[in-house]
């Protein structure tokens, strides 16, 4: 344990995932809580206070010893508080302004924007699933089903949403397309979607999908 000791209790909950695969994301604001994140589930972590000292020793309690006689073993540290996991929603409220910090527009847009990875068509202000990890305070598997949840966009491994009005126009050209052309909603050719509009592919298979 070093000088310095950390005690952390579980409620009802194996011990496995934490040591196998676990994330601290700290807080970002003062109103904020730190969390342990799992590749499944969030977890607030509180310090509590204890009543009793806690004593820790280095590897596993010496078994008992013969009535009468005593049992002796080394103490590495001391503890009056210790770290509670308690399971808590995901606390995505940070996600909404992160995908909308640098919108997708139209594929145009990539000549003008600056290029965080040669010949990536993804601008470097749009935060990859790593970067949304560190931040926002969920599980990876909670992470990807509020990415779904806000109709997400990843090109070259970066997320966004569309622009607003820039969706609002592919949806109502892309309606009228479908009248037109009295395709099924759930039968689009995408192709000949793409080759009628004045739109990008990108826009028109994630309004569908939509």
């Amino acid at each position: 344990l070093g000088e310095l000791g950390v005690v952390v209790r579980i409620r009802h909950l194996s011990v496995a995932p934490f040591v196998q695969a676990a994330a601290l994301v700290e807080a970002t604001s003062a109103t904020e809580e730190a969390v342990l994140c799992t590749a499944s589930q969030t977890y607030t972590l509180r310090l509590a206070e204890s009543s009793n000292t806690l004593l820790l020793t280095p590897g596993e309690m010496p078994k008992a010893a013969p009535k009468g006689e005593p049992v002796t073993f080394s103490i590495a540290a001391s503890a009056s508080a210790y770290f509670e996991l308690v399971p808590t929603a995901p606390r995505t409220s940070a996600l909404p302004e992160l995908l909308a910090a640098c919108p997708y527009k139209d594929s145009g847009e990539a000549a003008e924007a600056a290029m965080d990875v040669e010949g990536s068509q993804a601008p470097a202000g749009r935060p990859t699933f790593a970067e949304l990890s560190a931040v926002v305070q969920c599980s990876a598997t909670e992470l990807q089903a509020a990415l779904q949840r806000a109709r997400a966009l990843e090109q070259d491994g970066r997320w966004c949403i569309l622009d607003v009005q820039y969706e609002q126009d592919v949806t109502s050209s892309l309606l009228d397309l479908l009248v037109e052309k009295e395709w099924p909603l759930t039968a689009v050719p995408l192709a000949e979607a793409v080759e009628s509009l004045a739109y990008d592919e990108v826009a028109v298979r994630h309004c569908l999908r939509s």
